[in-house]
């Protein structure tokens, strides 16, 4: 152990008072035993106090170095110190346990470049020249670092923030001291929080935040013909409010991967908003981006989703002269977008209503002999009340999709022929909302809807969704009410199946009770015509 610089003084000057004493003594006594003897018990006595001096100070040395070992291995951050050859020198409990290590006499002595600082994350080899922490150490600069790794005695790396601070002894530079913590945990927090200020976390895609900022970083003369595309999912909303925003985004989704599917790998790709997506094409003539448009067009026809098949709505437009307007350019591909939407927005929802029709009668040939026998009997009825011409044909259109709301069903409670349970119950009652919900979502069946909402409303008051009164349900609701009544009574794939005449009686009865009279009436009039 050392002793520091002022108590070594101390102690020369002490031991130098004795040994010139003796010196004296000698020389003035002529060897006079008496004053020898007399210097020699001094001379013990000094010696003693320098033994006891001494071992104070090693004690003190032992306490202060013992304490500050206790303050590092405290500390949660990994602490090791090199020599000026990288070699290490001490390391506390928190870097030998980061390291893998069990005891601190694993890294004393070792280069701790090539034990834990070899290579980078991705493998590859971290030359020791090229080493910031040994770049710092050669030049004893203070340095930090937050995007490096580390690596263990099992082999794997952890991503650190490390910072080297040189150390010096008596004002001479003797090698430096490294702190570092783990941060693999963090780093991966901000990495998800990176992604999700550019990804859009339904598709994956880039959201528009990022596709913002890559059109206005590509718009350059280099890139041009830079096309753009735009494209609005038909449907989406019809999704959303019959089988919920789960199905929506799933069906967003799949759109999502159509479009990535149908794009070449350099083409930028987001979905900008609820039911729309942009893609930028640099380097992209009209004719070539066409291909792409036409490529997502067919593949999106391809997608089915809960008995809505896939289509979307595109516009293209593409920069040519240096001096155009990016977002001008945009804005022309999103009009044309609209416009095609619009020119086909008829055929979409007639698309759309034939799609879950024809699905619903594909999981059940009960339903679908059903919609067909409904909207004959409701035609028939229409006319014996006298409705005029366009009215007839509203009440025959309503009839077969009156039960369309049926669609969002599972095929245990769709096909079921026994007695439903309560839940099921519940869910078979919804079929008049969701029914609702999906004709008045289309220009052509809006004046319809309601027929589908009513047509379980009972003339006494104690029908569903609603309990309706008398004239307080529609008429559509009211004709549709019997003629369903009447085929659940007569078609042979009915859980209620009985013979024709008894089905009549039924009806008739129900007069004023469940059904309007005047409805009934004209029934009794088709049937016994």
């Amino acid at each position: 152990m050392k002793i520091d610089g002022v108590k070594k003084k101390i102690l020369i000057h002490l031991l130098m008072i004795p040994f010139l004493g003796l010196v004296y003594t000698l020389i003035a006594n002529n060897g006079d035993n008496r004053y020898t003897m007399a210097l020699a018990i001094v001379s013990v006595f000094f010696f003693f106090a320098f033994a006891i001096l001494l071992l104070a100070s090693q004690n003190s040395l032992v306490n202060a170095e013992d304490e500050l070992k206790s303050v590092l291995d405290a500390a949660a951050e990994g602490i090791y110190g090199v020599d000026r050859e990288g070699r290490c020198t001490f390391a506390n409990s928190s870097c030998i346990r980061m390291l893998g290590y069990r005891k601190e006499k694993e890294l004393i002595g070792k280069d701790m470049h090539s034990l834990i600082h070899h290579s980078h994350m991705d493998g590859s080899s971290y030359p020791v020249e090229e080493c910031k922490i040994n770049g710092s150490l050669k030049k004893g600069q203070e340095f930090h670092c937050d995007n490096e790794v580390f690596w263990n005695s099992r082999g794997d790396f952890f991503q650190v923030e490390y910072r080297v601070k040189p150390r010096f002894i008596r004002g001479r530079f003797a090698g430096s001291v490294i702190t570092f913590m783990d941060i693999t945990e963090r780093k991966k927090s901000e990495d998800h929080i990176k992604y999700l200020s550019y990804h859009d976390p339904v598709t994956g895609l880039y959201n528009q935040t990022f596709m913002y900022e890559e059109m206005k970083r590509l718009d350059v003369k280099r890139n041009l013909p830079f096309s753009v595309i735009v494209g609005d999912i038909n449907g989406l909303k019809l999704i959303n409010d019959v089988f919920g925003h789960k199905s929506g985004d799933e069906l967003i989704k799949r759109m999502g991967q159509v479009i990535r599917n149908s794009c070449r790998a350099d083409d930028i790709i987001a979905r900008t908003g609820g039911d729309e997506f942009a893609i930028l094409l640099p380097n992209t003539t009209a004719e070539n981006a066409r291909v792409v448009l036409d490529r997502i067009a067919k593949a999106a026809v391809e997608v089915e989703h809960k008995a809505i098949r896939g289509s979307i709505s595109l516009g293209l437009a593409t920069k040519t002269q240096p001096d155009e307007e990016i977002e001008t350019v945009l804005s022309e591909a999103e009009e044309k977008m609209y416009l095609n939407k619009n020119l086909n927005s008829n055929d979409n929802q007639v698309g759309l209503l034939e799609d879950i029709i024809a699905r619903l009668h594909e999981r059940s040939e009960r339903e679908r002999q059903h919609s067909i026998n409904v909207s004959e009997m409701c035609e028939k009825i229409a006319v014996n009340l006298g409705l005029e011409q366009e009215e007839i044909r509203g009440v025959k259109v309503a009839g077969y999709y009156h039960d369309i709301g049926k669609i969002a069903l599972d095929d245990g409670i769709l096909n079921n022929l026994g007695i439903l349970d309560r839940l099921q119950q519940v869910e078979m009652r919804r079929h008049t909302v969701i029914g609702f919900r999906i004709l008045n979502l289309f220009t052509e069946t809006m004046d319809l809807a309601k027929g589908a909402l009513d047509h379980h409303e009972l003339w006494n008051g104690q029908g569903y969704p609603k309990g309706l009164i008398k004239e307080d349900i529609s008429l559509l609701g009211r004709i549709i009410g019997v003629a369903e009544a009447y085929d659940y009574y007569t078609n042979p794939l009915s859980k209620g199946l009985c013979p024709r005449d008894e089905a009549i009686r039924r009806i008739r009865e129900d007069s004023g009770v469940k059904f309007d009279p005047e409805v009934v009436a004209a029934f009794l009039r088709t049937v016994e015509a």
